[in-house]
């Protein structure tokens, strides 16, 4: 009979948390901005990234990647507000 300690799952390594959880994080991110909000996407970027940009650095990384994108998404809202 296994031990109910066995059945218990096992958290992933740190590295690999860190990774699946910015993924998710970077893909909520892209869909905000998407919507029309890369102002608000933009802001929550820059929090996770001064978050993980000292202890995860390639984290970080990926986080600053995706708000350049949001910047430039941010642009055209601009554009497109000002035309209208």
């Amino acid at each position: 009979m296994r031990s109910p300690a066995s059945n218990t799952p096992r958290p992933a390594p740190e590295p690999v948390l860190v990774e699946q959880l910015v993924g998710v994080l970077v893909d909520a991110l892209r869909a905000l901005g998407d919507a029309g909000q890369p102002e608000a996407a933009n802001r929550l970027g820059g929090q996770a990234w001064a978050a993980l940009r000292r202890t995860h650095p390639d984290a970080a990384q990926r986080i600053n990647g995706l708000m350049h994108r949001l910047a430039r998404q941010e642009d055209r809202v601009a554009v497109r507000d000002a035309d209208a």
